[in-house]
């Protein structure tokens, strides 16, 4: 079997900041989107490249629109429909939020780029507010990238978001149909541990 190769785009923006897209094909016939959000990112995850660069800017709604845009009018010939959409690019995605469930939107709606609410994943360090927004407000999916040296920490992290956004209670409602809505998701949770 051919190793699977994946594409790095590098757009140059009209202020003359570059972020990074990459399309990343898989053997058995899906191909995924990672898209950026922002040019360099405010979390300064040890890691993460991104994140020594420091915030530079936030992308607007249109310039993360194009990235997939752009990417399945260059690609699709070459690698068949592109099925996948991640925000795990340049940022932290829910520091944009507001962009950033614009051109989810616009992603997922019929007279957009069509993808199914289920293909499309915003992938976040965890900031709460927004991420308690980001469930009532988007249909899309959502992974938590909880980063700690043990897993023992992993779990507290894991623990703290629990009760963080919230447990359900009989009379909260509004809680209870979030919990629900993170039950029914998974939340994908990612768990970096070493």
């Amino acid at each position: 079997m051919e190793p699977v190769r994946m594409l790095q785009i590098l757009f140059s923006l009209e202020d003359g900041s570059v972020i990074e897209t990459v399309i990343i094909p898989c053997a058995r016939g899906r191909t995924t989107i990672c898209v950026s959000s922002q040019v360099g990112c405010a979390m300064n995850c040890q890691f993460c490249f991104t994140g020594r660069m420091g915030l530079r800017k936030h992308l607007s709604t249109a310039e993360i629109v194009e990235q997939a845009v752009f990417a399945r009018r260059l690609f699709s010939d070459e690698l068949g429909s592109i099925n996948n959409v991640v925000f795990m690019g340049m940022g932290e995605p829910f520091h944009n939020i507001d962009n950033v469930i614009k051109a989810s939107a616009i992603m997922v709606d019929e007279q957009g780029l069509h993808f199914s609410p289920r293909k499309v994943t915003v992938s976040t360090s965890g900031l709460v507010p927004q991420l308690k927004r980001f469930l009532q407000e988007s249909n899309c999916s959502l992974a938590v990238s909880l980063n700690a040296t043990t897993d023992e920490v992993v779990i507290i992290l894991f623990f703290f978001f629990f009760f963080a956004l919230g447990r359900p209670s009989a009379g909260g409602t509004h809680m209870s149909q979030v919990w629900e809505r993170i039950v029914s998701l998974f939340c994908k949770l990612t768990c970096f541990a070493g």
